[in-house]
């Protein structure tokens, strides 16, 4: 392991123990479109982050952070919600968010497409 790769990780580490309010969807996984975010959860996931904190951060963290919880960011009378929901479970398996099930925006139901079986 060179020096810049263990300061990365002890980085990485400090940024986990830490209590500050982290955003999703930062430059971690800079080698990826914004539509591939799953692989930031992956990321998060594979360097020891509590998989709550990460599906935190996408949701009432990042609407905090945009200054918009009034009306985003978590699922309760008079806000706006899309639900998604997802066929692997999220809090065990790392590549989970890319194998989303549908999503369900104003009632109505969309289906999606893995982004996993698209890699095999």
């Amino acid at each position: 392991m060179n020096k810049y790769q263990s300061r990365l990780q002890k980085g990485r580490q400090i940024i986990i123990n830490s209590k500050i309010k982290l955003g999703y969807g930062t430059d971690m996984v800079a080698v990826h479109n914004n539509y591939e975010s799953g692989w930031e959860y992956n990321a998060w996931l594979s360097n020891g982050m509590d998989p709550f904190r990460a599906l935190q951060a996408a949701t009432k963290t990042n609407a905090e952070i945009c200054e918009i919880a009034d009306k985003v960011g978590t699922i309760e009378p008079g806000k706006f919600a899309d639900i998604s929901a997802w066929k692997r479970d999220l809090l065990k398996d790392p590549d989970a968010l890319r194998d989303c099930a549908f999503v369900m925006k104003e009632g109505k139901i969309y289906p999606a497409e893995s982004r996993i079986a698209e890699e095999c």
